[in-house]
């Protein structure tokens, strides 16, 4: 019964590991305009997050629970508790503390659930071969996400750009955006810089995934060859390689030049740490101590030259630095609070300078994000965290644990593709659940979303399914004789034991940890989930499994699985199902939107379920946007006019006051008033414009094309009423526009005011003068 329990638990935490980096996420659940014009097939929303994240915790009970079977076996530390119950800390605090509290709490809810994996699958891992199918899985899951990429840059980005350049005007028309705006030219410069993602939201983060996961499958082919002594063996071996170089080359494919460095160091160290193995094995902790000394010296460099030059000798470098230092009163500012997961993007426009051209939604840093959205607490949770697990990692590779549970027999080659298929089936099942279209289109899609996929998935996993009976007890072959192992000696030790595998996955987490210096592929679920899975590996090679001791009472356990239940249910009742609540209802108001029937609004299908959505998570604030979306689109129709406008207001309201700290907000309530009073034409609601237009520049006060249009509303505003002063403060609002948009950088000419803008800009300018000179 505690086999069966604790095989299913490390089934469902291995289809984590193996859908998660296949499948787009979000956190938040008001989706992305680019996608919905692009017509995708598949919208990513918070539920498949969330979905993850209760699998997870089901996965923990799971084991806790089979500790009530058969023979319990000790908790294997793993270095991440105290840093964890840190966070823990910290992210209830800055949930508290956030603007958008659903989006802090889905995002730290998640986090925090790549806490519980890492120590799930420790606990679970305790014999070799189920190490061997983890890691199996992960490198079968980065074939797949090669392959797409490959695909992506040989066919999908011209296909994209046709389809993209047929649909021009109509793309940015429904969003609004005139064709000659710096969104367009930004938009179609990372098209054309044709940098694979894969099923990643940026280049780099998918960079650092398969830089990751190709330095684990270089230790694994390495050994393959090693051990490599018939036919069969070689084939293996070479089926392995081509999987490696696949994954490689996909990492080229991205472009992501962080990537490439931090993995061009990763071998540098690698090689270094091979050299001076037999040193390292006899003094880790002084090794330890060497490089976490070498690491605060590096980090203290490079941010000295920053202090001292103002910029990095690479313009990528030089924006991460702007991000930091604008970033650097923002953490002064909730040093203790935080802003809140996903939260950072908001605050951070009230602290940019006009220097710093790029409108970032994280900072490009493990360490400064951390500080940022949690707070102090949470930046010594993440050190805490490093120190813990780097103390572990610096551990000795166990060739035998206190518990003989290798000694029991392998699976079979049966057993072990039932595991392989089972995941295989798993994953195709749940892609073939996202694809959202019509069923003609359905089959195309499942092919090229599934099949391809899938086969790319078995392909991998067939190339790193290695024997790990190969050389055990015994060292490989050498001009016909044996050599014996200078580190393992004779002792009975797994594939995956042997030194190169266990150093590939170290230098492979401190290559991934290296670029998230400049990065943020810690906070994107896909490769996060990789890199802790990863971790877990790692872990479980060095802590040994032991039994719990004779006469020790079931208190321990029985508390255990209780804290672990009702965290499961905390997450259901407070995360889980506000979440699904609102978004079932969402769709369904979007669904209804187009029938308009003859009736009042509160008679409207559409408006029911979304007041159905604003009801049922009443920290979001995306069925308020979405249903004064809609309401807007009903002013068209004269009976329906006024009232739509106020309900419209009022859900915009009604949004601020979930989310208010988003520029967004205020500027539809902008438009709004401008709409009404177009409609209307009453001066009050040209000056509610007035107001909505100041308070979208106190969240981003450098923002030239808010000041443009807080001088817009100025205009008509003091043109409605007569007002000489409102016309004054819209002609020294005009210039303040431009001259704040002249004090950008020389050569930042993208968001710039465009030529036509700058006329207009004169041209209502003169009209104000000719208004106040008339009337003097």
């Amino acid at each position: 019964m505690q086999k069966t329990v604790e095989n299913l638990s490390l089934f469902l935490l291995i289809v984590v590991v193996v859908v998660r980096p296949l499948v787009a996420e979000t956190y938040d659940s008001a989706g992305s305009p680019l996608t919905a014009a692009l017509g995708a097939v598949s919208d990513p929303t918070p539920v498949r997050t969330l979905v993850f994240d209760l699998a997870i915790l089901i996965g923990a009970c799971g084991w806790l629970a089979s500790r009530f079977f058969g023979t319990p076996r000790r908790y294997r530390w793993t270095g991440l508790e105290w840093g964890g119950g840190l966070i823990i800390v910290a992210a209830v605090i800055s949930c508290v503390f956030a603007g958008n509290k659903r989006l802090a709490i889905n995002a730290s809810a998640d986090w925090l659930c790549l806490i519980v994996l890492t120590i799930g699958l420790v606990q679970l891992m305790h014999r070799r071969w189920q190490r061997r199918l983890v890691l199996a899985a992960v490198m079968a899951s980065a074939c797949a996400q090669a392959v797409h990429c490959a695909d992506e840059y040989f066919w999908g980005f011209p296909d994209t750009w046709a389809h993209y350049e047929s649909m021009k005007a109509e793309f940015w028309a429904q969003q609004g955006v005139e064709l000659d705006s710096a969104k367009v030219e930004m938009f179609e410069r990372r098209m054309r810089a044709h940098e694979a993602s894969g099923y990643f939201p940026h280049s780099n983060i998918a960079g650092a995934y398969l830089i990751m996961c190709g330095l684990v499958g270089v230790g694994i082919t390495a050994v393959q060859w090693r051990w490599a002594a018939d036919p069969v063996g070689v084939a293996l071996a070479v089926f392995c390689t081509l999987a490696v170089a696949v994954v490689l080359l996909a990492a080229f494919l991205t472009g992501s030049l962080g990537a490439l460095v931090a993995g061009g160091f990763g071998v540098v160290v690698w090689l270094f740490v091979r050299w001076k193995a037999l040193w390292i094995d006899r003094h880790r902790r002084g090794a330890l101590v060497i490089g976490w000394v070498c690491a605060v010296v590096g980090m203290l460099a490079f941010v000295g030259h920053g202090l001292v030059h103002d910029r990095f000798p690479h313009m990528s470098l030089t924006f991460r630095w702007q991000y930091w230092k604008a970033s650097a009163g923002l953490m002064a500012d909730h040093v203790w609070t935080g802003v809140g997961r996903e939260n950072f993007g908001r605050k951070y426009l009230q602290y940019k300078p006009i220097d710093s051209p790029e409108e970032i939604s994280n900072p490009h840093n493990l360490f400064v994000q951390a500080m940022s959205e949690w707070g102090v607490l949470g930046l010594g949770g993440i050190v805490v965290i490093l120190v813990g697990v780097s103390r572990v990692v610096a551990r000795p590779v166990l060739r035998r644990g206190f518990r003989d549970d290798d000694a029991e027999p392998e699976p079979g080659l049966v057993a072990w593709w039932l595991w392989g298929g089972a995941l295989l089936v798993t994953l195709t099942v749940v892609r073939l659940a996202l694809i959202d279209t019509d069923a003609d289109k359905f089959f195309a899609f499942a092919y090229s979303t599934s099949v391809v996929t899938g086969m790319a998935w078995l392909a991998g996993f067939a190339a790193f399914s290695f024997n790990d009976q190969a050389g055990i007890g015994s060292s490989p072959l050498k001009k016909g004789g044996k050599k014996r192992d200078r580190v393992t000696g004779s002792d009975p030790i797994g594939f995956l034991e042997r030194p190169i595998v266990p150093t590939a996955l170290a230098v492979a987490l401190l290559v991934f940890l290296l670029q998230d210096m400049i990065n943020f592929a810690s906070f994107v679920p896909g490769s996060a989930t990789t890199c802790f899975t990863l971790l877990a590996v790692c872990v479980a090679q060095r802590v040994g499994v032991e039994p719990v001791p004779a006469g020790r009472g079931n208190r321990g356990r029985i508390a255990a699985i209780v804290a672990g239940l009702l965290a499961t249910v905390g997450f259901v009742v407070l995360t889980a199902w506000p979440v699904v609540s609102a978004n079932r209802s969402l769709v369904r108001a979007e669904k209804m939107a187009p029938q308009i029937a003859p009736a009042p609004i509160s008679s409207q299908l559409a408006d029911r379920f979304y007041r159905e959505a604003l009801a049922a998570d009443p920290l979001d604030p995306t069925p308020a946007v979405a249903r004064a979306g809609w309401l807007y689109s009903i002013t068209s129709i004269p009976q329906l006019r006024e009232p739509a406008f106020a309900l419209a207001v009022e859900s915009v309201e009604e949004a601020r006051k979930r989310d208010p700290f988003d520029v967004k907000l205020p500027r539809m309530l902008m438009q709004l008033h401008r709409a009404e009073a177009e409609y209307m034409h009453a001066p009050e609601d040209y000056l509610s414009a007035v107001r909505a237009a100041e308070e979208a520049l106190k969240l981003y006060p450098l923002d030239p094309p808010g000041i443009k249009s807080l001088a817009d509303c100025l205009t008509e505003a003091g043109t409605a009423s007569g007002s000489q002063d409102l016309l004054r403060q819209a002609l020294e609002t005009y210039q303040k526009a431009m001259d704040v948009d002249d004090s950008r950088l020389e050569w930042e000419t993208i968001r710039r005011f465009r030529a036509r803008e700058l006329d207009e800009i004169r041209e209502q300018m003169n009209g104000i003068r000719q208004r106040l000179s008339a009337t003097e």
